[in-house]
């Protein structure tokens, strides 16, 4: 088995077009023994949509546990009339129906897999550090993914996940945000090497634009032309 990780730290827009995920994926998907498997943990739906005819779909990874659906219901067989209702579509329905439809659809499949995930023992990554760093959920929640690939059917995995809040037109923060990513990556290395996919995975840290290299009057700096990978 094989994995693929890509981490994403963006400065403002998570669509670093220069980073051509999707092509790589609609490749792979294409090759024999090859099951990929494109997930959008916060901010990675563009970067991860592909040719459409090669359904490549994206799934949403959640970093919070996810509840029971209809918990309380006043009818029973709730969730299959919606799944029935938006399913596979007709020729000549609305664009934006049949997109609602198809996101209804992915939500409530999504969540299902989700909830039968932190039901199993063996997929557990309860011992993963646990802090209120909206970076460390987002790894912590691929880990738990990533440890889930064979049960999924996966052995090609890519994972978007973004840290905002480098926009520092007003001040020099970077110190913070990067001890942040410093502590999360530490974090979720720690986790992959104890699952034995260290060796197998790939991260790539990149932004959506540069910044200027000197300060500006209110000691923060500007939009600049270079973009580091």
């Amino acid at each position: 088995m094989h994995e693929c990780v890509w981490f994403i730290s963006n400065l403002l827009n998570p669509s670093c077009s220069q980073i051509n995920i999707q092509r790589m994926l609609d490749i792979l998907s294409q090759q024999n023994g090859v099951q990929t498997s494109a997930n959008n943990v916060n901010n990675g739906m563009t970067i991860l949509s592909g040719n459409a005819d090669l359904f490549n779909p994206i799934y949403t990874v959640s970093t919070k546990a996810t509840g029971e659906l209809n918990k309380f219901p006043t009818i029973d067989n709730l969730m299959d009339i919606v799944k029935e209702l938006n399913g596979v579509g007709e020729v000549g329905n609305n664009m934006l129906s049949e997109y609602w439809s198809s996101r209804v659809a992915s939500a409530l499949f999504e969540h299902e897999l989700e909830h039968e995930l932190l039901s199993m023992p063996e997929f557990d990554v309860s011992g993963y550090p646990t802090t209120n760093v909206q970076l460390t959920s987002s790894f912590k929640a691929v880990a738990g993914y990533m440890k889930s690939r064979e049960y999924r059917k996966v052995n090609r995995d890519v994972f978007v996940v973004s840290q905002s809040g480098y926009d520092m037109h007003n001040a020099d923060r970077l110190a913070g945000r990067f001890g942040e990513l410093n502590n999360a990556l530490a974090d979720f290395i720690q986790e992959i090497k104890s699952q034995g996919l260290w060796g197998n995975t790939v991260i790539v840290q990149g932004s959506d634009f540069g910044r200027s290299m000197n300060p500006n009057s209110n000691g923060g700096t500007d939009h600049a032309v270079s973009s580091a990978l």
